[in-house]
């Protein structure tokens, strides 16, 4: 079963996360949403580069470790994000996924750090929860893009509808 990712943010105790629309879809001026590069602790970054998203989301958690998530605090929002998203997709589906290919890896590691886009991600609506097939619509868009997504809401809405529910 399939729960909305707001309902989901709420049963985990964290306040729901803003969702930044930048704009019309049908602005001709890309990219709508400029790439935030969070800056994720070493023993995530290092998880992330190796494709090791459960060591990742041990990681995210010890990093959160009794911390309150608070809208202003933009590090430990973004850590929270991150989790979130590896919670919902699923960390070993995502460490299977970085497996397959060498640019698989590379995307999922680009997607992770790009607080602007997983923010969108998590809130267009339903992210396919425990399986990769939102991922696999935004690879494929990221790989024919030449690996920059220039409409990041128009992406993830494709994502989430094509991704399956």
């Amino acid at each position: 079963m399939q729960v909305p990712v707001c309902a989901m943010l709420l049963a985990c105790g964290l306040s729901v996360l803003p969702t930044t629309w930048a704009g019309d879809v049908r602005e001709s001026n890309p990219p709508l949403v400029e790439a935030r590069d969070m800056k994720l602790p070493e023993a995530v970054r290092r998880a992330v580069d190796k494709g090791d998203y459960t060591a990742a989301q041990a990681a995210v958690l010890a990093a959160l470790k009794d911390r309150k998530v608070e809208y202003r605090n933009t590090r430990d929002l973004n850590l929270a994000m991150l989790h979130e998203w590896m919670r919902v997709t699923g960390a070993d589906v995502l460490g299977r996924y970085a497996a397959e290919e060498e640019t698989k890896k590379e995307f999922l590691a680009s997607f992770a750090r790009d607080a602007g886009w997983l923010e969108l991600y998590l809130g267009c609506g339903l992210v396919p929860a425990q399986k990769s097939a939102g991922m696999d619509v935004l690879y494929r868009i990221w790989m024919e893009e030449g690996g920059k997504v220039k409409n990041k809401p128009l992406a993830v809405a494709l994502a989430s509808c094509w991704g399956g529910w």
